[in-house]
């Protein structure tokens, strides 16, 4: 009697450690989305702040190359322009490392819930392998 509430204990605890492996991974990657999710807004956030920040910067240079009384051309048209660029380039950086780091996160997720998963089914197979050979030794095969 004893051999056959071991092999029944074996076998539940295999089921209930795969149940909840696999209830974590979901938890995992949830959690993973979630953090991308927040990652990419807070990079959305800080290209809209950069691109306002660089409106301004802008707008100052042009005033301050109208002030000077110099026509915009030449150099200063040049310089203004390549300034432009140069904020729209950093605009456009900060946007895609947002996107990149919330991919990675996704990525790291991703592998953390198959590896519980993997767990939870290598547990599995040892609980039952257990419950086997306690099965055997209560008559059962």
């Amino acid at each position: 009697m004893p051999f056959a509430i071991m092999a029944i204990a074996s076998i539940a605890g295999g089921i209930m450690n795969f149940m909840s492996s696999q209830s974590a991974a979901r938890k995992q990657e949830s959690l993973a989305r979630e953090n991308a999710r927040a990652t990419e807004a807070e990079a959305q956030e800080s290209a809209r702040r950069q691109e306002k920040a660089n409106m301004r910067e802008e707008a100052a240079s042009r005033a301050r190359a109208a002030a000077s009384g110099l026509t915009i051309s030449g150099s200063i048209s040049d310089f203004l322009e390549d300034q432009e660029q140069t904020n729209r380039e950093n605009v456009a950086w900060t946007r895609k490392a947002g996107k990149n780091r919330a991919n990675i996160q996704l990525g790291e997720g991703q592998l953390a819930s198959d590896i519980t998963r993997k767990q939870g089914i290598s547990s599995a197979i040892g609980s039952f392998g257990s419950g086997v050979q306690w099965g055997q030794q209560a008559g059962w095969f």
